[in-house]
């Protein structure tokens, strides 16, 4: 047992019978009285944590791109070679290329 009446987690179980797992929250809404329960919500968090940073990663990912762009268009205004744009920004020069409108596209 963990906590007690003044509002913090009580947990109890039998060590020989893992069904009989309780968990409590006083003074919450949670009750959750097995292990299966407990289960389902750690996988639910987890894929709602997982997929929370696949969004942030492509959002970063995007703003990157569009960052490198911009700044892509700015050096060969300024007559920096596609060559050196690509290594400066860490992409290829055929992507660079893509970017500047000097790749036909399909």
């Amino acid at each position: 047992m963990f906590g007690g009446s003044d509002g913090k987690v009580e947990i109890q179980y039998e060590a020989s019978d893992i069904e009989k797992f309780s968990c409590i929250i006083t003074r919450g809404r949670l009750i959750i009285k097995t292990i299966r329960e407990i289960i389902d919500i750690m996988f639910t968090l987890f894929d709602q944590d997982e997929v929370w940073d696949d969004y942030i990663a492509s959002d970063r990912r995007e703003q990157a791109e569009k960052t490198a762009k911009k700044n892509a268009k700015n050096l060969y205004v300024n007559n920096v070679p596609v060559d050196i744009i690509a290594k400066s920004l860490g992409y290829s020069v055929q992507i660079v290329k893509k970017w500047l409108g000097l790749v036909p596209q399909a």
